[in-house]
C-alpha cells in the first residue's frame, strides 16, 4: 500500500486506484467523516437507470428529491452536476 501522507504520494495513489479499477483487479470507495463536512455545496454523482425508466420523467423526480435533500435536510447551498462528456443522454437528461 503506498503512503499517501504527501500530496504527489496520494496523487500517485488515486492514480494507481483508478487504473486497477478499469482493469477490474480492485474497486476503490471513498470514505469521508460526515460529522466534519464544512462544504456548503455537493456534487450529484453517476446515477444509471434501465431502459425501462428512461424517458419517463423518472430522472427528473430522483434529481428533484436529492436536490430537496440536499437543501431542505442538508442545508446545503450550492450543487454540481457533471455527465462524461460523450455520454449525450445524460448530458440531455441536465
Amino acid at each position: 500500500m503506498v503512503n499517501a501522507g504527501s500530496e504527489p504520494n496520494f496523487k500517485n495513489y488515486i492514480s494507481i486506484a483508478l487504473k486497477n479499477r478499469a482493469n477490474k483487479i480492485e474497486y476503490p470507495f471513498t470514505v469521508f467523516d460526515k460529522k466534519i463536512i464544512h462544504f456548503k455545496s455537493l456534487q450529484l454523482g453517476y446515477k444509471c437507470y434501465c431502459k425501462n425508466f428512461r424517458g419517463i420523467g423518472f430522472n427528473l423526480l430522483c434529481k428533484y428529491l436529492l436536490l430537496e435533500f440536499g437543501f431542505e435536510k442538508m442545508l446545503k447551498e450550492r450543487f454540481k452536476s457533471k455527465a462524461d462528456y460523450n455520454n449525450r443522454q445524460s448530458i440531455a437528461a441536465m
